[in-house]
């Protein structure tokens, strides 16, 4: 979470901030003359996005960070949603897949118990030790992670294009139910398995595709971030 500062109400509903921020909500309600609002990373992660990125953005967004957790906000007609909590929910427990995985909500098949980094360095480590061929090794210096897995897929090893692609499939279907109920123009996709693997994000939009509608596919765009994670 990161905190801003505004000079009105107004202002802070609209994300009209003054260019301030700091970790520490208290520090800056040492300015009583301002208001301080409270955003989740994926919705700072936007308003970077809106205010500094250096291409058009639609009316009708969402940006979604993907790694070892996940995280999604929206932009609709010009507007940051928020629910009554002021936030656009858990997109990592968007439930995609009909498997028993258990996740720490309580509930199965959830996006993040199916697609997040530990996930997928966990089924490569056990394909490995079953002897599966791949340029990838399970040393322990240094430690296999998912720079290695992502790195691996884009040279073309089988194995890490394995379990990345099922990982794909699960975030495309994702960000497909967000797409399809709120007719999103755009998706800009962030966070470490999207900033350093075009396997992945190549992959990841063709499995949203799938399940995409087609009168909104054909006008859907997807891009990577610009906002380093």
């Amino acid at each position: 979470w990161i905190n801003f500062i505004a000079s009105t109400e107004a202002n802070l509903a609209n994300m009209d901030y003054i260019w301030y921020a700091s970790p520490n909500k208290e520090a800056l309600e040492q300015y009583p003359a301002y208001y301080v609002a409270t955003e989740d990373q994926a919705v700072c992660k936007l308003c970077a996005e809106k205010w500094f990125g250096k291409q058009h953005m639609c009316s009708n967004v969402a940006y979604v960070d993907i790694g070892n957790v996940f995280g999604a906000s929206m932009l609709i007609n010009g507007v940051i949603f928020r629910n009554s909590f002021g936030v656009l929910g858990e997109f990592g427990h968007f439930p995609v897949s009909s498997g028993n995985e258990l996740c720490t909500c309580g509930n199965l098949g959830c996006l993040s118990t199916v697609a997040a980094s530990s996930v997928i360095i966990r089924q490569v480590r056990q394909a490995l030790s079953q002897g599966t061929l791949s340029s990838l090794t399970l040393t322990e210096d240094p430690p296999l992670n998912i720079q290695m897995i992502l790195e691996a897929a884009d040279k073309g090893d089988r194995v890490a294009i394995r379990f990345l692609s099922r990982a794909a499939h699960y975030v495309g279907k994702a960000i497909s139910f967000i797409v399809n109920l709120l007719g999103t123009e755009e998706v800009i996709l962030g966070g470490e398995m999207i900033t350093n693997s075009n396997f992945f994000f190549d992959t990841v939009i063709a499995e949203a595709n799938n399940y995409v509608l087609y009168p909104l596919a054909k006008n859907l765009r997807f891009r990577k971030s610009a906002v380093q994670p």
